[in-house]
Formats: structure tokens, sequence, C-alpha cells
């Protein structure tokens, strides 16, 4: 039987909006009746982070962050969504002397992985955030649109989504460059595969630009010297021709995307006006929330405040 969206709506309020208050209780009083395998490992009917086996896909999560965002057992890491510790008890065997924070809106999640982790790695940190989901959290008590991460500026090396996404630019011989996602053993087409795919054997990209704008550097924004509404949006930078003197009609420019919009939505951020030859090439964030602009041929680093 094919369930309406209605009723499937209506299950996951029931489920998250009135069983999990309940059983978050149960757990932080009754722990003995919820044991955990291996010391870290809860019960599958308690599993909320997805399908797939708890130890097999933490790991492999792990080993992604490892290779792909080069992460050092000393580094200083922030998780969003950090479930019911399927990662963080992972990364708590390799981060010997580094600290880990994680943050969702399910207590059961919290409470599990204060008790089963938290108490046995002392630099891991569990905080509950009553944030309003439509599916974990339908009664939470901040809107997802003012939430401020409740963390100092410029206090993390690695910051990753309870995915472990990560994102890359590729630029193309002469056309169709992309932004894409970063899929472990993923084929991306080259040089069979230019540009957007339905092909199975082929990731499709994210966004294709269909002439060349050349994406450079690229940076999610954490901080909090912009508004709210900036916070998790990717800046990228697009480099454009090289050598080329004055404005171009397409590149030249830093964008703001919004990766969780479908499809990913992009507009102009800061866009390069003036005469003369200039390139930008990266971007990253300061440590008071400012962005800073490097541009290749100019020799100079451009900062962005948001003045109000």
């Amino acid at each position: 039987m094919i369930r309406s969206h209605k009723l499937e709506h209506a299950l996951r309020v029931i489920k998250y909006g009135v069983l999990e208050p309940l059983l978050s209780l149960a757990v932080g009083h009754t722990g003995f009746l919820f044991p955990a395998r291996n010391g870290f490992i809860p019960p599958d009917w308690m599993n909320f982070a997805g399908g797939g086996d708890f130890q097999t896909i933490g790991r492999e999560n792990v080993e992604l962050l490892k290779r792909c965002a080069a992460l050092q057992p000393y580094e200083r890491v922030l998780e969003i969504g950090c479930g019911i510790g399927r990662n963080a008890a992972f990364l708590a065997e390799y981060l010997d002397s580094g600290t880990y924070a994680g943050f969702d809106v399910v207590r059961t999640g919290i409470i599990w992985c204060n008790r089963h982790i938290a108490s046995q790695h002392p630099t891991f940190a569990f905080r509950r955030v009553d944030v309003r989901n439509a599916f974990y959290n339908p009664w939470g008590g901040i809107p997802s649109t003012v939430f401020s991460f409740p963390y100092e500026d410029y206090c993390f090396d690695l910051v990753f989504d309870g995915a472990g996404a990560l994102y890359t630019a590729d630029n193309g011989p002469d056309r169709d460059d992309e932004l894409n996602r970063v899929v472990a053993g993923g084929n991306y087409g080259w040089p069979m595969q230019l540009g957007a795919t339905t092909a199975p054997e082929f990731v499709a990209p994210l966004h294709v630009w269909s002439r060349i704008v050349a994406p450079g550097g690229m940076a999610f924004y954490t901080g909090t010297q912009f508004p709210a509404a900036f916070r998790g949006k990717l800046f990228v930078v697009l480099f454009g021709d090289t050598f080329s003197q004055g404005p171009s009609d397409r590149a030249k420019r830093v964008q703001l995307v919004d990766l969780a919009a479908t499809p990913p939505s992009f507009e102009d951020f800061a866009v390069y006006a003036f005469a003369g030859f200039g390139n930008p090439v990266d971007v990253a964030q300061g440590p008071d929330g400012s962005l800073f602009v490097s541009d290749i041929f100019q020799g100079i680093i451009y900062r962005i405040r948001y003045t109000r």
C-alpha cells in the first residue's frame, strides 16, 4: 500500500514530536534497558541516522574525511546534525589530540552520544538544539532561518554535515565547467562526458556553466559578521578568461550558492566592474567572519565586510 504524503507527515510528527521525547527520558534515566553494542552502537530500532550498517558507514565517512578533506588527528571538528553518533564514534578513534563538537535536534541521539561517547572521550561534546524541523523536531522553538551555530567563530578546522558532503569545482577544456559533490569512487566522466548527464555510470554535476567561467576557490560561510541567512551557503569564485581586461558578462565575480535549494540556486555576490587586468582566484573566511578574495594578477587581497 502506498501511503499518502499527509499520512507520512502525520506519522513523522507522532514519532518525533510525541514518542521521541518520551524515549529520550527513558534513555536518559534507564540506560541499562538500552544496552550499547561494542560500547557505543545503539540498537537498530534506535538508529535514525539512515539505512545501512552503522559501523561500516561510520568508518567509511571518516575515511572520506581523511582522504578528501585531509583531516588530521589534531584538528578541531564540528559536525552539523551528529545524529546518534555514527560518525563521532569512529572520529573518536582518530582524533587522538583533536576535539569534536556535534549538535542535533533529536534529544535521544544527544543523550546517547553523551552517555556512550563523550563519557569516554572528554574532548568530545554533544549539544541538543531546539531548531524546528518538519521531520525530526516539528514543534521546535527556533525557526531555522534565525538559528545561529552555538559556537565562537574560527574555533574549528573542519565543518561537515551529517552526510559528510564535500564539493569541488571542475574546469572544462573550453566549455561545461561544473560544480560537483565528491562521491568516493565516483566517475565524473572525463574525458568521455562533459557537463550534464543522465548516464548511470557517471556522477552528474550539481551545476553546469555552459560557457567558460573557470570556477576556482570555494568556502562555506560559518561566521556571524554577515546576516544569519548567509550561514551554511557556499561562496564560489569565477575566475574568467586569463589575461582578459575589464568586466566580464559571466565571470570575474564571487557567487553565492544555496545547495539546499532544488536545483541549487546561484546569485552574484561581488562582481568586478573596473577596467584593466584582474582575475579573482580564491575566497576564504577570516577570523571575524569577513570574506577575503585574492586576485592573482593584481597581487591584491580584497576584504569584504557586511555593513548595516
